[in-house]
């Protein structure tokens, strides 16, 4: 339906075969043409192939980004997430996204330390994941007056891709050189994906000093199957 501001002004909608709209200050009209459709470009497809996969594989990580992305006000942490994890999706066609899980994110690092993590499962419904620490002058050294290393945790994360579902487990710094997270049932037989990263526990985003809490780089343990 058109709508019209006046017999001496202008035209917007659909009037007849006739389709008024109204641009750069003035009422404009183009013929109406039922064979045209709005086709978008490739790149413009692909790209919202892209972000629709990444918005299904963040739907159930909410645990994971309100710890690996605590720096971020909290409506901003998994938009913080996406943005990170975009480049491990790649839209070879619109309809075929291929993941590169060794590229996911679950952590944006204020840390300049890494931890080496491995997974495996050798015991059924549980994923075991070794990390190694950074050395133990990386604790002691800690700025008292940012974070108390008491405070330091180490988050392991799972994604299992066929349930399209996470899991996370969280140990004290001091005891995470070794970790297992119990998975449900039905993830046997299936393929996960390990990621850990250090983070400073304690729930906030900013300090009144408006220093960020800490947390490290993204550690990816490997791809295991379920035993």
């Amino acid at each position: 339906m058109g709508k019209t501001n006046g017999l001496v002004g202008g035209v917007t909608g659909k009037i007849g075969n006739v389709i008024g709209y109204f641009r750069r200050g003035k009422f404009l009209a183009r013929a109406y043409n039922p064979n045209t459709t709005n086709v978008n470009s490739l790149g413009q497809r692909k790209q919202r192939a892209r972000f629709k996969a990444v918005s299904n594989f963040l739907a159930g990580a909410r645990s994971i980004y309100n710890l690996g992305f605590y720096y971020a006000a909290p409506s901003y942490q998994r938009v913080t997430m996406v943005k990170d994890c975009m480049d491990a999706f790649t839209a070879v066609t619109p309809q075929n996204v291929t993941v590169d899980y060794s590229k996911i994110k679950i952590s944006r690092p204020q840390l300049e330390v890494t931890l080496t993590s491995t997974a495996a499962s050798t015991e059924a419904g549980k994923v075991a994941v070794t990390n190694v620490l950074p050395a133990s002058t990386f604790v002691e050294e800690l700025p008292e007056e940012y974070s108390d290393a008491a405070n330091l945790k180490v988050m392991v994360a799972l994604y299992c891709p066929g349930k399209n579902a996470w899991k996370r487990a969280i140990a004290d710094y001091a005891d995470a050189a070794s970790m297992e997270i119990t998975v449900d049932a039905d993830w046997s037989g299936e393929k996960v994906h390990a990621y850990a990263c250090i983070v400073d526990y304690p729930e906030r985003v900013l300090t009144e000093e408006g220093m960020p809490a800490m947390v490290s780089e993204t550690a990816y343990a490997g791809e295991v199957s379920v035993a």
